[in-house]
């Protein structure tokens, strides 16, 4: 049987991973958005998406413990940009 305090972490995690998930969609539009509208590929978009996606998780993270929110929000960043630069450059080769 699970505990109270085990199902109070399971939410949190959840919350976790659902903030994450929302900052991780929105940065990755940033990111997209700045790249089309720009045409430069800077780190500072890429930082800018990072911070977007940490600051929704550690909202989102509440009483989780600080190491696996950093494992998170990296990941999920990891997983914006990935999916945003498919998105780019599915776009540029269409325009050929």
């Amino acid at each position: 049987m699970i505990n109270n305090h085990t199902k109070n972490k399971m939410k949190a995690y959840l919350k976790l991973i659902l903030f994450g998930s929302i900052g991780a969609f929105a940065g990755g539009l940033i990111w997209y958005v700045l790249i089309i509208l720009t045409g430069w590929q800077v780190g500072i978009f890429a930082i800018l998406v990072g911070l977007v996606v940490g600051v929704m998780t550690s909202i989102g993270g509440g009483i989780v413990h600080l190491r696996s929110i950093q494992v998170i929000s990296v990941m999920l960043t990891l997983i914006s940009l990935f999916f945003s630069e498919y998105f780019i450059n599915r776009l540029s080769f269409s325009k050929k």
